[in-house]
């Protein structure tokens, strides 16, 4: 139940930033995800409004990966980030840092789901 609700803020304030910057700009807004899992969530709330973009490639496992440095260009290129915020992609977070951006809106999915 509450993952749902999570779910739906998560959604609505990706629904809320593609609408608020595409009247704006003739250029789609960039969504980043870290997980492949958020591709999924983040296009159904968006759609063609918005390009997705992943963090790093398919295949990775995020409990080893070392960030690299074509890592922190593709952040670059993000309007946002959907991250787990639960320690999945912690390498996500210091990339995140290391960009020093103070525009870049974060979006934690899971920040408010209790853990077990």
């Amino acid at each position: 139940m509450i993952t749902r609700s999570l779910l739906r803020s998560m959604f609505a304030s990706c629904a809320l930033l593609v609408a608020s910057t595409s009247s704006f700009a003739s250029d789609k807004m960039k969504i980043g995800i870290t997980l492949q899992p958020y591709f999924s969530y983040v296009h159904a709330v968006v759609g063609d409004k918005a390009e997705i973009l992943p963090l790093v490639d398919a295949g990775f496992n995020p409990h080893n990966y070392l960030p690299q440095p074509n890592d922190l260009k593709r952040l670059n290129e993000m309007d946002v980030i959907v991250v787990n915020g639960i320690g999945h992609d912690d390498f996500a977070l210091k990339v995140i840092n290391a960009s020093q951006r103070d525009d870049l809106v974060v979006i934690e999915a899971n920040k408010e789901v209790p853990l077990l």
